[in-house]
């Protein structure tokens, strides 16, 4: 005669991992599985919690086929918030056995985070009012409420636009940190339109972030828009200025300017048709016959209208 063979192991159940974990969707069904065939399982033996607060499962529905594999569904409405979710199975006074009436004796839990926000982006510009500059370089920090992923960080992030139908991706320079986290600052650069600025690229320049570009580490995207924008002002130079900074005509330092014609030094100027010696003139009607009306004796000199004497020194207009 056969001995009769009682089973006295309980169940064991298993929730399955969530994956991927860390994500940026919602969690729909959680398949929940027992070593053997149990009776007494209901939706009031789960619990779930985000950061720690319960969550109803009012909402969700308990299916299975053969009391062997479950799945707890219809769970997308209530997993749909940042944070760290906990789904846990709870042996005691559950009711959950199996067909020998041995009772679940021990708990199992499910744990997983959920991010739905991207990355936020704050550029900083310097606006440009003076000519001859070949590059222009700005940074954009990023920050996230998780963190930033740095591989999406590249030369394909930035389009800067301007005046005259000028567009030009922005090269990234360098990241700092180098590892993922929060904040990340990232630098870029790029070329004035013609290569310099100068008058002809004055305008409102816009910096706009690209679609599908940067992102934090479970994927979530910022939105492309535009960052901000840099105003180039550069002043007209004047005509015959060699130095767009100095007016034309302007002098530096402390010039003395000398009107035309204007001598320096202690000139002396003699009358138009002026002598100088001491002549000696003989009135009209004079008696000595060798010498004329009017004329004059000894040795006269004659300076020329408008002649100086002296040693003057005249100064260019």
């Amino acid at each position: 005669m056969a001995k009769a063979t009682h089973d006295i192991t309980p169940p064991t159940v298993t929730l399955a991992p969530i994956t991927p974990n860390p994500r940026n969707s919602s969690v729909n069904t959680i398949p929940i599985t027992f070593s053997e065939v149990v009776t007494g399982f209901d939706p009031a033996d789960l619990s779930l919690t985000l950061n720690g607060s319960p969550i109803s499962l009012g909402d969700a529905t308990l299916n299975t086929e053969d009391n062997i594999n479950w799945t707890l569904d219809n769970l997308t409405g209530l997993t749909s918030s940042n944070g760290n979710y906990q789904l846990t199975l709870s042996a005691a006074n559950s009711g959950i056995s199996d067909q020998a009436g041995n009772p679940l004796n021990t708990n199992a839990t499910d744990t997983w985070s959920s991010d739905f926000t991207a990355p936020s982006a704050a550029v900083s510009l310097t606006n440009i009012n003076q000519a001859g500059g070949t590059t222009n370089t700005f940074t954009v920090t990023y920050t996230d409420d998780n963190a930033v992923n740095v591989t999406s960080l590249n030369s394909n992030n930035i389009v800067v636009t301007g005046p005259n139908g000028f567009s030009q991706q922005a090269t990234l320079v360098n990241v700092t940190p180098t590892n993922n986290g929060t904040p990340v600052t990232a630098t870029y650069s790029f070329t004035p339109p013609g290569g310099r600025w100068d008058t002809a690229d004055n305008g409102i320049y816009t910096v706009q972030l690209q679609p599908n570009q940067v992102s934090d580490t479970v994927g979530n995207f910022e939105a492309a828009g535009n960052l901000g924008t840099l105003t180039v002002n550069i002043p007209t130079p004047t005509v015959g200025s060699t130095d767009p900074t100095t007016p034309v005509g302007s002098t530096t330092g402390t010039p003395t300017t000398t009107p035309v014609g204007s001598t320096t030094g202690t000139p002396t100027t003699s009358p138009v048709g002026s002598t100088t010696g001491t002549p000696t003139t003989s009135p009209v009607g004079s008696t000595d016959p060798t010498t004329p009306v009017g004329s004059t004796t000894g040795t006269p000199t004659t300076t020329p209208v408008g002649s100086t004497t002296g040693t003057p020194t005249t100064s260019p207009v």
